[in-house]
């Protein structure tokens, strides 16, 4: 396609449309229409062949009767796209989701008119963000939660004997089993042998724990089970099959005492039980008040929106919602409705979804709005001394956080707005 320097042969007018829409009305000259109708037509003079005419030797007005409408559409296809550039060029305009073209109009002489909706970043100003007061939360941790605590340290401790007794609750079971086909003898080419199973940890059905409780070494037993409709593998989906076992060996889990030794194999710095349930206490207070936080800082950027509303692109929120509901089919492994439960479904996390997405999205945007105004920035620098901080604490060695934020990489620039984000909240709750 030609290039010109003449000015004004592409022209635009911007007009506002609702939420973060703008509309661009632009108009490209009949002069640069003709001009590109011209290089396709000389184009195709050289390269095609017309009857009477040697290769290349067609009269351009004869090429451009034969083939007008392909070099109508082909000018079209060039000048769209090169147009829409110099147009978003010429007004400033960034857009931040694809352009939508409409009421494409050329006829015969005539300029190329075009409107094209794109979506831009939200224009807002902002205030009352400085010290915005959340109330703070009580907090406290009850007894029940450092007993849960220790009670998981003493599991991990825990010693298996075995044992000649019938199964109880709490065993670890090993155990040969195969289903039984419908006459009534085992599937061979389905047996396991030597299963551990470790009861009431939701290895197994609910079912096979209560069928071999009871039974001791050696003895056989059988159970059914239903599976669900929504099971996998698929082919166990909506069934009832029966299994055949024989409890091949019974352990006994054994907690150590809760008494000082125990302390101090948790951390030889502890001297005593008391010691121990000290320092979980502080760190169950600790886990609270970052999420007492997270709740505090999520209030405050509420009060910023209510004071300050202001519209965010529609498809901005359309693919958030997007990655919620594929985050969602992850979480549900497989889970499986009827059309209208699913239909319901789907009303139901939209609603919720949309909310979350609106929310979100407004907090990115304000976030960026108070470091722009407030000269907040973060450098490769700070990056360097969090990572530094990170390993220092213990979450990792020097090298592997290194590499996990790795210059320049994703994670590296999630950790420096993640660093923005605390320093703009400092701001907000007025730290």
């Amino acid at each position: 396609m030609e290039e010109s320097n003449e000015e004004k042969e592409v022209t635009v007018a911007v007009s506002e449309s609702e939420g973060c829409r703008k509309t661009l009305e632009i108009e490209v000259s009949a002069e640069r229409v003709e001009r590109e109708k011209k290089s396709i037509a000389e184009h195709i003079a050289k390269t095609e062949t017309l009857p009477g005419f040697r290769k290349g030797k067609a009269p351009l007005n004869i090429v451009r009767t034969r083939y007008a409408e392909k070099i109508r559409s082909e000018a079209i296809k060039n000048l769209i796209p090169a147009a829409y550039q110099e147009a978003l060029e010429t007004s400033g305009i960034m857009p931040i989701s694809d352009p939508v073209f409409r009421e494409i109009i050329t006829e015969g002489d005539s300029p190329l008119k075009m409107k094209v909706e794109v979506e831009v970043r939200p224009e807002f100003t902002l205030e009352g963000y400085k010290n915005v007061e959340v109330e703070d939360e009580e907090l406290t941790v009850e007894d029940e939660e450092i007993d849960s605590v220790i009670e998981r340290l003493r599991e991990q401790q825990s010693t298996l004997k075995k044992v000649e007794r019938p199964v109880a609750e709490g065993d670890l079971v090993v155990v040969d089993y195969a289903p039984v086909g419908e006459d009534g003898k085992l599937e061979e080419d389905k047996f396991v042998r030597n299963y551990p199973i470790q009861l009431g940890a939701n290895q197994v059905f609910p079912q096979f724990e209560e069928a071999m409780i009871g039974n001791s070494l050696n003895e056989t037993g059988r159970v059914e089970i239903a599976y669900p409709d929504d099971f996998k593998p698929e082919h166990l989906a909506g069934k009832k099959v029966s299994y055949e076992f024989t409890i091949k060996e019974i352990k006994e889990r054994k907690l150590p005492e809760l008494d000082d030794s125990f302390a101090a194999k948790v951390n030889p710095n502890y001297k005593s039980v008391e010691e121990l349930r000290e320092d979980i206490k502080g760190q169950i207070l600790s886990d609270k008040h970052k999420e007492a936080q997270k709740r505090k800082q999520a209030k405050a950027i509420d009060i910023i929106i209510e004071k300050n509303p202001f519209d965010v692109p529609r498809s901005m929120i359309e693919r958030f919602k997007m990655k919620l509901y594929e985050e969602d089919e992850k979480n549900r492994g497989g889970e499986k409705l009827s059309e209208e439960e699913e239909e319901n479904r789907r009303k139901q996390l939209d609603e919720i979804f949309e909310g979350v997405a609106v929310n979100e999205i407004k907090k990115y945007f304000i976030i960026e709005k108070i470091a722009e105004q407030e000269g907040v920035e973060v450098t490769d620098e700070d990056a360097e001394e969090e990572i530094k901080r990170i390993y220092e604490s213990g979450a990792g060695s020097e090298e592997e956080v290194r590499n996990y934020f790795k210059k320049g990489s994703d994670n590296f620039m999630r950790l420096k707005d993640s660093i923005l984000e605390r320093r703009v909240f400092d701001i907000i709750m007025g730290n």
